[in-house]
């Protein structure tokens, strides 16, 4: 998956966004105008996009070690039924330790940090997994014989593209764990937060924070051609433009491979929410979106 499109529908929409608020500032009224609708849209659906990614991130195996992360979508995780080395904890890895973004867990952490860039930015990466039991641990490992019974993972992802006026950043970060300690292998909760900004000329343009969470979600079928995935994700987010805090929210839910959702915003002046966003989830891997400004008319397709 990569964010090069919908980064640029964005930062588009975003610019003509901040062109048309200095000309008439609607988005004071308390509802939004069909530019905003865009630009929510795109950002929720971009963001979902990433948040179905990691939701799947448990999918196939790893073998005895974790696997190098990878951008765009995060990192492939193993199947609990299997039985696991090594005898020592790999070189690349360091802990155990604790986790600074899961305090309230038991410090089995173990960490491993990548930087790379390429034609679409840099971008920084560190990756940490728990083991339950912790087979990297001299006192709990039991070569060959212990089979992992629950394994949790936080990714942290940031990205940066730029130029001479200006500069987009992403800054991912995402946790996900078997639902249960080994009862429910095909199960996984987790969450995702997704902080973004886009600045020109050195003043932010826009700023948002998109807050994902789901529960009990299949561990696998969210990736291949058709899709088996089931499961709801929640998540609420703040966008801010020129200053101004907008509320939103919503939810996915797939069953056997297809699943549908919304987008709401919070009314400035009643302080209600309103839909202005529905999404469809193809089983086949594409999907759609109709906004409310548009009268659900105009469809804006997407893959996930």
């Amino acid at each position: 998956m990569r964010r090069t499109i919908p980064i640029l529908v964005i930062l588009i929409g975003l610019l003509a966004l901040w062109g048309c608020s200095k000309k008439s500032p609607t988005q004071n009224t308390g509802n939004l105008n069909q530019t905003q609708e865009q630009v929510f849209g795109s950002e929720a659906q971009s963001n979902a996009v990433r948040a179905t990614g990691f939701v799947g991130s448990f999918s196939g195996g790893l073998g005895s070690t974790p696997d190098t992360a990878k951008p765009f979508g995060g990192s492939v995780f193993f199947s609990p039924s299997q039985t696991f080395g090594p005898d020592t904890v790999p070189t690349s890895w360091t802990g155990p330790g604790p986790n600074p973004h899961q305090s309230s867990t038991p410090p089995y952490w173990y960490y491993r940090r990548w930087a790379w860039t390429d034609t679409f930015g840099t971008f920084t990466d560190t990756v940490y997994v728990k083991f339950i039991p912790n087979i990297w641990d001299t006192a709990q490992r039991r070569p060959d014989t212990v089979k992992v019974t629950r394994v949790d993972w936080q990714g942290l992802i940031y990205w940066l593209s730029q130029n001479n006026t200006t500069s987009t950043s992403l800054d991912e970060s995402a946790n996900v764990g078997y639902s249960s300690g080994g009862a429910d292998t095909t199960k996984t909760d987790g969450a995702f937060k997704v902080v973004g900004s886009v600045k020109t000329g050195g003043t932010t343009i826009s700023s948002y924070t998109y807050n994902f969470s789901w529960i009990n979600c299949t561990r696998t079928g969210w990736r291949g051609v058709s899709r088996t995935c089931s499961g709801t994700i929640t998540w609420d987010a703040r966008s801010t433009y020129v200053a101004v805090n907008y509320d939103l929210k919503g939810s996915y839910n797939f069953t056997n491979g297809s699943g549908t959702g919304e987008a709401q915003f919070k009314n400035l002046l009643t302080g209600t929410y309103i839909t202005f966003a529905r999404f469809t989830f193809n089983s086949n891997g594409s999907g759609v979106y109709y906004l409310l400004s548009e009268n659900w008319q105009t469809p804006h397709s997407f893959l996930w």
